[in-house]
């Protein structure tokens, strides 16, 4: 998932920072839990730990919208 935010007008450097640090940080989480998840032969906790991850995945992303929209109206 790429996140663009270059050349967003008075968009404030450490906010975009933050942002993309928190993305980041969550495809980085994503592989350790997604080569935890396939260690594990209990299909529907693999589920669990996969639902877990797309969960997160959306709210950061929504979070970001909802921030550029706050900056942005």
């Amino acid at each position: 998932m790429h996140l663009h935010l270059q050349g967003g007008g008075n968009f404030p450097n450490d906010l975009r920072t933050h942002i993309l640090y928190a993305f980041a940080k969550v495809g980085r989480d994503d592989t350790s839990i997604v080569t935890h998840a396939n260690g594990i032969c209990n299909k529907k906790l693999r589920i669990q730990l996969l639902l877990v991850q797309l969960t997160l995945k959306l709210f950061l992303m929504a979070a970001t919208y909802m921030i550029m929209y706050l900056k942005h109206p």
